[in-house]
């Protein structure tokens, strides 16, 4: 899955915790965020929206065949379990882009009804056969197939990373009041501004600044910041790369990952420095993964 790995906010060993107790707990809490799960060199995810665990990863499982998994593994006295939060306006992103590990929703218990006694007592009763009336066969036709307009291919298309951006308003923000602030940013929290405009400023700025490279298909940039009691955060980036073939990469074409993790890791400093003009020791505070593929 691709999460926002933070700080957990709980930590505990699978033979110490109550794992269903722990999930009613969350439900009643209308928890939003992610379990990790750690066993051995496997590790699982389940991703929790208002309480309710909605996708779900382990090793090369996914969805409810990963979670009979983590199940098998969950109370044993090497695994280890951490929680972390996702802010409520970010969970539905973080749902859309990992949308392939969503658990299917489970169907209703259909209780047969009961046989009272005064239904036993009953009589049956015999129904009378009537004389066959003559009729024309029908052929049976085959069901129709519902017609694919537009609007069906809207909803069963993925959406694409602008589209999610578009859906969940991440470019509705107005940059230059948000640059503003952040150029006389002196260190401590900010109380101007919503935080959460902060932090969609920084990932399109973050983005600009990468995706000019090049060999890179495509990126994603996500960052979660804390306001107290000063500004300090964490900075994902996804990187997908164009795909070269063996004469690009023995001529020298492409950078090597560890040359571009380090290319890629310098431009988000300097976009950092370059929005807290006023205050670049706030550098100290970020912490940046950056994963390639």
């Amino acid at each position: 899955m691709e999460l926002p790995i933070t700080r957990p906010t709980y930590i505990s060993y699978g033979d110490e915790l109550d794992f269903n107790k722990f999930l009613e707990k969350l439900a009643r809490k209308k928890h939003n965020g992610f379990i990790r799960v750690t066993h051995a060199s496997s590790e699982g995810h389940i991703l929790i929206k208002d309480g309710i665990p909605v996708a779900a990863s382990y090793d090369r499982y996914m969805k409810s065949k990963a979670m009979e998994k983590i199940l098998e593994i969950i109370n044993k006295m090497d695994t280890i379990i951490e929680l972390f939060e996702v802010r409520e306006s970010q969970i539905d992103y973080i749902i859309d882009i990992n949308k392939v590990y969503k658990l299917e929703p489970t169907p209703p218990k259909v209780e047969k009804p009961t046989t009272t006694t005064e239904e036993k007592e009953r009589p049956k009763i015999t129904p009378v056969k009537e004389k066959p009336t003559t009729t024309t066969e029908e052929i049976p036709t085959e069901p129709e197939t519902p017609e694919i307009t537009e609007e069906t291919e809207k909803i069963e298309k993925p959406l694409n990373r602008e589209e999610v951006m578009k859906k969940y308003g991440l470019k509705d923000i107005d940059e230059e009041e948000v640059e503003k602030v952040l150029e006389n940013y002196k260190g401590g929290a900010i109380t101007t501004i919503d935080i959460e405009r902060v932090e969609l400023t920084l990932m399109n700025k973050i983005k600009k600044s990468i995706i000019g490279i090049p060999d890179i298909k495509s990126v994603e940039v996500m960052v979660f910041l804390e306001n107290l009691p000063e500004l300090e955060g964490d900075i994902k980036v996804l990187i997908e790369r164009e795909s070269k073939g063996l004469l690009s990469r023995l001529m020298g074409g492409a950078m090597k990952e560890e040359e571009l993790k380090e290319h890629v890791n310098d431009l988000i400093e300097m976009e950092i420095k370059r929005t807290f003009r006023g205050y670049p020791k706030i550098i100290e505070n970020f912490n940046v993964n950056i994963e390639i593929h």
